[in-house]
């Protein structure tokens, strides 16, 4: 793999290099990148991968919310080097940089004070600003999901589809 691929591709999508190795008859995959990322596990190659998908995903998003910087996720070959990595199958994520949008926009909007103040006193014993829990609460209304933003590639075999 090339190694200019190493954090953004010609399609400005982030590439996340992830690790899938089999162990105990299982497979597990993690994204040595994201050292606080647990290990999914799954009983098959393509569970694993799209449990791992998923939770890059969620943990992107969950960064870019709180306007934590993504750090810098390597090249495939600097992964593939790791010894945690050894014996496993490396292969990528891609994240749309949409998924990365930090910018805020300052909005202005009419909410009556009783909810305003209920909405403070949540916020307040959640650990969260009020803006927090606006975007919070606006996604989970709108059913926002950051993972559909997300597209992955497999660099092996397509897996057979059932029934065919």
């Amino acid at each position: 793999m090339d190694t200019a691929m190493a954090t953004r591709d010609n399609s400005a999508a982030m590439i996340v290099p992830v690790a899938i190795r089999k162990t105990g008859g299982r497979f597990e995959a993690f994204a040595p990148a994201f050292a606080d990322l647990k290990p999914v596990r799954a009983a098959s190659m393509d569970a694993a991968l799209a449990r791992i998908t998923e939770s890059v995903a969620s943990h992107i998003a969950d960064l870019a919310d709180s306007g934590t910087t993504v750090p810098d996720v390597g090249t495939v070959e600097t992964i593939a080097k790791r010894p945690e990595c050894k014996r496993a199958t490396i292969t990528v994520v891609q994240v749309d940089d949409k998924a990365l949008e930090t910018d805020r926009e300052r909005v202005n909007i009419i909410i009556a004070r009783r909810i305003l103040a209920a909405a403070d006193d949540y916020a307040k014993r959640n650990g969260l600003n009020r803006s927090e829990l606006f975007t919070k609460a606006v996604a989970k209304f709108i059913g926002f999901d950051p993972r559909k933003i997300l597209r992955f590639k497999w660099r092996g075999r397509p897996a057979k589809k059932k029934g065919r």
